[in-house]
């Protein structure tokens, strides 16, 4: 990592004499590039999931490597079998120990911790590879506050690792045909169906409720493909054919919020990422955000987050 030079004043000998010294000090330096990871083997490009463990994935990178912050273009469902530590999502870091299972979207940005030591097996999803009928994804694609983190009951953990290595040796003897594929899609298929109702059962939406979160659960496919350009209620109000009351209702049944609130909260998420895990300034992430000064863009994030943009930086680089 490059380092900065600085320039300091000593004092030295009895008459305090001044001489400039010149040091080369190392100081972190923010990361360029967010790193993107992407569902990436060939064998299984077609069929879009795969069962991988903790340990195969740790043995076949550096720790430095697996310890950066990554934004994910795929579904992970983790399932620790043994062991304690820890993981990130989205600035989130909540302990994970037997029987957790941690659950992430794509275009979250997560962070393995190397001082961490347990077993899990992890299911990893492409969506563009599946059908519009897995319905369950769509739980999984929501930006509600759930969190991405639930511990599951002993039968229940038990009952999905089992599903887990049904899975792991379906996919292990895939041979490429629809009759494989479809078997896989549908063993993966009821895997979902178990874990959104326990996730349910871990934030309390019941049945009723969920079916009061369908409007709600639309407003959010819209916005998660357009919030860096479109910030207003009534825009996704006229594409939904809703009013804004409505959308106002839905948000406030499901999150508790307005529509408006909803739409800064995400806005607001994408912009610490940015901020964290890029060198980018603020017009230029403002500009990613779709506002088109530096100024609004800094009032915007003060106001939805309490605190200004620059402040977050310095949390992480004292030295800023």
């Amino acid at each position: 990592m490059p380092g900065s030079w600085l320039l300091f004043w000593k004092a030295s000998g009895l008459r305090s004499k001044v001489e400039l010294k010149q040091v080369r000090v190392e100081i972190a330096q923010p990361r360029q590039v967010l790193k993107e990871t992407g569902f990436e083997n060939p064998r299984l490009a077609r069929l879009g999931v795969e069962v991988i463990s903790f340990s195969y994935m740790y043995k076949r990178t550096t720790p430095s490597v697996l310890s950066l912050p990554e934004r994910v273009r795929f579904f992970m469902l983790m399932l620790v079998t043994r062991g304690s530590g820890r993981h990130t999502v989205d600035l989130v870091t909540a302990p994970i120990a037997t029987d957790s299972l941690v659950l992430v979207r794509p275009g979250q940005v997560q962070q393995w911790h190397v001082d961490s030591h347990y077993v899990s097996q992890m299911v990893l999803i492409d969506p563009a590879a599946l059908r519009p009928g897995f319905a369950p994804l769509a739980e999984f694609a929501q930006l509600d506050g759930c969190p991405a983190c639930i511990r599951l009951s002993g039968a229940s953990a038990t009952q999905l690792a089992s599903e887990v290595r049904a899975l792991r040796g379906e996919i292990r003897g895939f041979d490429g045909s629809e009759l494989a594929a479809a078997l896989i899609r549908q063993m993966l298929l009821v895997m979902l169906l178990r874990v959104v109702r326990w996730r349910r059962a871990e934030v309390g939406v019941g049945a009723g409720k969920a079916t009061r979160r369908s409007t709600h659960q639309l407003f959010l496919q819209e916005l998660e493909a357009r919030y860096r350009r479109q910030h207003r209620v009534s825009y996704y109000a006229q594409r939904l054919g809703y009013s804004v009351s409505t959308l106002n209702r839905a948000c406030g049944a499901a999150e508790g919020r307005s529509a408006k609130a909803v739409i800064d909260r995400r806005i607001a998420l994408e912009a610490q990422r940015l901020l964290l895990h890029s060198r980018a300034n603020l017009a230029a992430i403002g500009h990613q955000l779709g506002f088109s000064e530096a100024g609004n863009f800094v009032k915007f994030y003060t106001r939805v987050v309490g605190r200004a943009p620059a402040m977050l930086r310095c949390l992480l680089r004292p030295l800023c």
